[in-house]
């Protein structure tokens, strides 16, 4: 029981544990300052100015995406699709409590 207290709590801690608000909004400011100045620190390094707009779209999606996966990661519990399925993992748990504590009475009975 002490294992599953210890990792209850660690589960509680994940779900109550907010990010402080000036860190993200310190964060996407700083990333969107970077994706919008970017193509004009890089205009004089490409040989064809037409290239860089693929390259600022390509990092930008890159971004974007590692930030959003982010968001999605800090709150691993939910009813999202991307989110661990307690509700399953629950009820896998109960049957095999069920199966173990039949075995156990059928071993008893014999």
């Amino acid at each position: 029981t002490c294992d599953m207290q210890k990792s209850l709590r660690i589960c509680k801690m994940f779900l109550e544990q907010k990010t402080p608000a000036p860190f993200v909004i310190h964060l996407r400011t700083f990333l969107l300052v970077f994706c919008l100045t970017y193509p004009f620190s890089i205009m004089r390094r490409v040989q064809h100015p037409y290239a860089i707009l693929p390259v600022q779209l390509m990092l930008t999606f890159c971004l974007l995406g590692i930030e959003f996966c982010s968001r999605e990661m800090e709150h691993p519990f939910g009813d999202d699709a991307s989110d661990i399925p307690v509700q399953a993992i629950i009820e896998k748990i109960q049957t095999s409590i069920m199966k173990i504590q039949q075995f156990e009475v059928d071993q008893h009975e014999t």
